[in-house]
């Protein structure tokens, strides 16, 4: 196996970990996201773009929009719906839902 090969691996086995599971009764349904440790390269890096923008609320928007699922491990969100989550989304649930998932993965959301 070539070094990207094992690179590949080290992914599959942090997705293979499992989604998990939290339950936001506001919505009445439980979103599910992988861990942190699965987020992809080029999440990451718009990630970092949301940092370097020190804004809060965008950060938590991509954050909801990148990592939230349905149970079966597909996006709840598509890029063409952020304008409306951003207009008829109540932000302290955008909040409260990312700060859930930063909890579960054991960090906090920068600033905080």
């Amino acid at each position: 196996m070539s070094i990207l090969d094992n690179a590949e691996q080290r992914f599959v086995e942090a997705v293979a970990n499992g989604l998990r599971e939290l339950a936001f009764d506001k919505w009445g349904e439980s979103i599910y996201f992988y861990p942190k440790a699965a987020m992809q390269l080029k999440q990451k890096a718009g990630y970092g773009k949301c940092l370097d923008a020190d804004n809060d609320a965008e950060i938590a928007l991509y954050i909801l929009m990148y990592r939230a699922r349905d149970k079966d491990g597909r996006k709840l969100f598509k890029p063409s719906e952020r304008e409306k989550i951003q207009m008829k989304v109540l932000a302290e649930d955008v909040a409260e839902i990312v700060q859930e998932m930063l909890r579960i993965d054991g960090e906090d959301l920068p600033g905080k």
